[in-house]
């Protein structure tokens, strides 16, 4: 039967770091401090094959615990998302991972109420609606019912304002398009953002953009000016003013608006 002995014991709170020797090798071993002295073992003492074991199951629930603590000092995580990351970690059985998870929990380190309630908050913040961060949570392993029943404690008139306040920022941003398509694109945004449609419709419909026909004329002339450089290495006469036309048209420019643009810059008409 192999022995051991404990040649160096070293302690750095939380941990202490074991050395064992046999007749083969020298063994380090890290384990919590609470978990060694319940061992009673002390530096200079023989160890039998059973304590050496019970080290290294040790040894490796500190390493996991440790690991669980480095990542929840960056971000909260869900109780899922511990369990996911203990089943990564290698020589832990079911136990040491039940507890573990439990000790979190007792710490208030775990606790997905408040992981839900954070994230809500966060997310309006934020300007995202509820869709998103119903998504977000319950992709993280969140329980449907706790996401639920929270995120249906933001009211709708509430949701409505911060969809308009997103709508205000976006728009703003939306450039050199006519005005149907900027609106089509702030839907699309809108939506990516996590606002559900009729939250969208109602928030559009109070804040009722508009574009001034300067701001519009203008967009006019940029789309069909890049569209003239780029059609008219492979098209000319009438068949690159149709092109352009159903180009513009496309982007939800007004028909007599193109004709117009396209007189002005005098496109020939003409077939060749």
């Amino acid at each position: 039967m192999s022995s051991y002995v404990i040649d160096k014991v070293s302690l750095k709170d939380p941990i202490v770091k074991v050395e064992i020797s046999d007749d083969k090798a020298i063994t380090i071993f890290n384990v919590l401090a609470l978990d060694y002295f319940s061992l009673n073992l002390k530096e200079g003492q023989e160890i039998n094959r059973e304590q050496y074991e019970t080290l290294k199951e040790l040894h490796s629930y500190c390493f996991a615990y440790q690991k669980c603590l480095k990542k929840l000092g960056y971000k909260d995580l869900s109780e899922k998302e511990i369990d996911d990351l203990l089943n990564q970690q290698e020589n832990l059985n079911s136990n040491q991972k039940d507890k573990i998870i439990e000790t979190l929990k007792e710490l208030g380190l775990i606790n997905d109420e408040a992981l839900v309630v954070n994230k809500i908050e966060i997310d309006q913040n934020k300007l995202i609606g509820k869709k998103k961060t119903k998504f977000e949570l319950e992709r993280r392993g969140l329980d449907k019912e706790l996401v639920a029943q929270e995120i249906e404690k933001v009211s709708e008139a509430d949701e409505i304002e911060r969809c308009k306040r997103k709508a205000n920022l976006l728009y703003k941003g939306i450039k050199q398009k006519s005005f149907r398509e900027a609106i089509q694109g702030l839907r699309t945004k809108l939506s990516t953002n996590g606002f559900e449609g009729y939250v969208i419709d109602a928030a559009l419909n109070e804040l009722d953009f508009q574009m001034n026909q300067k701001e519009e004329k203008k967009n006019l002339e940029i789309t069909i000016q890049k569209a003239l450089k780029h059609y008219e290495k492979s098209l000319e006469g009438y068949k690159l003013k149709n092109k352009v036309y159903n180009y513009a048209l496309a982007k939800g420019f007004n028909k007599d608006d193109i004709t117009a643009i396209l007189n002005e810059l005098e496109v020939d008409n003409n077939e060749d």
